[in-house]
């Protein structure tokens, strides 16, 4: 008897670990999971869903761009053929080095990140570092310098006092200053050795959107479900006074100063050329991206290219900006 509840209880403790087991592949490897339709039906998942390019990276001679690529993959859990719905199974991230004459893919690297359904990723300023992020994932620092194979060189553990979820990442201008926007609000690193420096507090918000403008000593914070953006010193890390013009912070920059390019209602980008006096429009474009996320110009001035979500295997767009001024004048 002794020996047969001994076995009773082993047994049942087999199980409550092989479902305990079982539980945590199911939680922590959503790409696995192959759930099935209201009516019964095994769920498929496509090989491809959409791709998108949130951070791009001219060379210094300006003939190649490098792009992180996060390629969704979707899950087809429509009811019926009457009705569609498709989530998001998976995500990958791949680096690619574009030509951009010919705008062909000539490298594809793999790259070690941050894993989770929203990876936020940027390309330091110097195009040497990757850096990525994913809820309730440490900050993970990946060297291209060596572009393949990429490695780890660094994980930036969060400041305990702060919540753990990374919503946007910044380099300041310079590349001294790392900024993550967090749920609670944004915290300032030194961009070389990733230690804390100090951070600013908002309990009224949740998740940040974080943008540096022409300076590297002033970001604008904005707080999901609230109008009114905050704008926090670099070196106190407090709030401080709205600048007197904020139109920097919603505008990207060429490296000298001379252009700027304004996103316009998701798929146009406006181009405008800026001197110490004034401002003039050089020009308009309308992409085919489903929505643009980030553009960069070439240090020559002469190119543009555009990186966003795609429908097709290629999310980044390269534009001459003399065809764009020839679009205005014509």
């Amino acid at each position: 008897m002794k020996n047969a509840a001994i076995s009773r209880i082993t047994a049942i403790l087999i199980l409550l670990n092989l479902g305990v087991a079982a539980f945590l592949v199911y939680w922590f490897f959503p790409g696995r999971r192959i759930p099935r339709h209201f009516n019964g039906n095994r769920a498929k998942v496509s090989s491809l869903g959409n791709t998108g390019a949130y951070t791009i990276h001219f060379s210094p001679n300006g003939e190649s761009l490098l792009a992180a690529i996060r390629i969704n993959r979707y899950m087809d859990m429509s009811p019926s053929a009457e009705e569609s719905l498709m989530v998001v199974a998976g995500q990958k991230i791949e680096l690619r080095t574009i030509d951009v004459e010919s705008e062909r893919t000539v490298k594809r690297f793999k790259i070690d990140t941050a894993k989770g359904e929203w990876i936020h990723m940027q390309i330091s300023p110097d195009g040497k570092k990757l850096l990525s992020a994913a809820h309730f994932w440490p900050l993970v620092v990946a060297d291209i310098r060596n572009q393949f194979p990429l490695h780890k060189i660094s994980i930036a553990t969060l400041d305990k006092r702060w919540a753990a979820t990374v919503t946007s990442i910044q380099f300041s201008p310079d590349g001294k200053i790392l900024a993550l926007g967090t749920l609670l609000g944004v915290q300032f690193y030194d961009a070389r050795n990733h230690r804390f420096l100090r951070g600013y507090e908002h309990s009224g918000g949740q998740g940040t959107r974080i943008k540096f403008g022409r300076i590297s000593n002033i970001v604008r914070v904005e707080f999901w479900g609230s109008r009114r953006p905050h704008f926090v010193s670099v070196k106190t890390g407090k709030r401080i006074q709205p600048p007197r013009s904020t139109r920097e912070f919603d505008v990207t920059f060429s490296q000298d100063g001379k252009y700027f390019a304004e996103i316009i209602g998701g798929n146009q980008v406006a181009v405008w050329q800026h001197d110490a006096k004034q401002s003039f429009k050089v020009g308009m474009l309308k992409s085919n991206l489903i929505s643009i996320q980030t553009v960069r110009f070439s240090p020559d001035n002469k190119t543009l290219a555009v990186g966003g979500d795609s429908s097709t295997e290629n999310p980044v767009r390269f534009y001459k900006l003399a065809d764009i001024s020839k679009k205005k004048t014509s």
